[in-house]
Formats: C-alpha cells, structure tokens, sequence
C-alpha cells in the first residue's frame, strides 16, 4: 500500500550506478550548488542558479524523465562518491550529514525545474533575467523533462493570431453587418418585421 493522501506519487527508482556516473561526471557543480544552496520547494525558481546548475539537471533527467528520483539510490551514489572524492566535502559536517542536505538540495532542484516544465507563466521571469543564450540553453535541458501534464505550450511564447490583434469594429461595421443577418432571415415573418422596420424609417425621415 502506497503512503501518502491521494496527490502523492511515489518517485521512481533509478539504478545507483547510473546515478553514480551522473553525479561523477558533474563532480565539479556538485560540491557548490551556489544559490541553490538556500532555496526550498516551495519558492521561485531562481532563474540564474538553473542555468548555471543546467548540466548537472539536465543529466539526472537523463536518468529519469520525469524529474522525480528516489532519494536512496542517490544517498547511496553520493556516499559512494564521498568515498572516492572526499574533498567535494566542503563543509565541517559529517560525510552522512553532507549527503543527506546534498539529495535534500537535488529534491529541491528538480522541483523547481519541474515547476518550469508545468506552467508556462512560471518561465516568464526566468526569461526576464537571462540572456537569450542563457534562456535558450535552459529551455534546451527543460526539453528533457517527460510529464504527463506537461505542454509545449510552456517552452514556446503564446502568441495572439494577427487578425485578433486588429482594431475593433467601428459601429458603422456593426450596423451594416447586423442589417445584413436581418435581410438574409428566410420566412414571411422575417421579411414583415423587415418592411415594418421599413415603413417606419419612412415615416420618421418625412
């Protein structure tokens, strides 16, 4: 039975080796997260961490699509790696407590590139803030991400189709268009209600 109310999804698995390699190549991004370091879930995303963090992200979507990665295969993977590099510690803590704030900081990195991948309002002040190459290699690595309620819509701008950018209808354009719905009415009663219209105008104008 899985734990959690009805909106938990379990996060899937992935093989520590695979996270291994992932996380070895991008030793360099890792010890460091820089702004990252200091951000939760539940904000903003921080448009330069991302793309300064991009290659390390964009590798653990390699790994899993969705962007959702279970935390003991990268425990593991980092305490793996704490073992051979013990110098990415740059801390004083302890090599346990390094790596459980280090999965706790990738949780909260692939949230918020999740976040980017769900609505596309939220790319809006990421594109303020970055460069056009910047934005453009960021939305590269956000390609990567696989979820089901996920649209194209969110990495390409909206725009409105030219003839609704247009002026709007003038009332001489009103009135000319609804005579001609009064006059292409079919049936006898239409055809009265219209000469009645008629007479009247007549009468008003002798």
């Amino acid at each position: 039975m899985s734990r959690g109310g009805p909106r938990h999804e379990a996060k899937p698995l992935v093989d520590v080796g695979l996270a291994f390699k992932c996380l070895e190549k991008h030793k360099d991004i890792l010890p460091d997260l820089g702004a990252c370091e200091h951000m939760c879930s539940s904000s903003g995303p921080n448009a330069k961490a991302l793309h300064a963090t991009r290659k390390l992200w964009t590798g653990l979507l390699d790994l899993e699509p969705s962007g959702m990665i279970h935390s003991q295969p990268l425990r593991q993977a980092l305490l793996s790696l704490l073992a051979e590099n013990p110098d990415i510690n740059l801390g004083e803590h302890t090599g346990l407590v390094w790596v459980n704030l280090k999965v706790e900081r990738l949780n909260c990195l692939l949230a918020h590139v999740r976040k980017l991948g769900k609505d596309s309002k939220a790319l809006m002040p990421v594109a303020a803030k970055l460069t056009r190459d910047q934005y453009h290699e960021l939305l590269v690595g956000l390609k990567k991400l696989k979820m089901p309620n996920k649209t194209e819509l969110a990495l390409v701008p909206v725009t409105a189709p030219k003839e609704e950018l247009g002026k709007a209808p003038s009332a001489k354009s009103k009135a000319a268009t609804s005579w001609k719905s009064i006059t292409s009415k079919k049936g006898p009663y239409a055809w009265k209600s219209t000469s009645i219209c008629q007479g009247q105008a007549w009468k008003s104008q002798a």
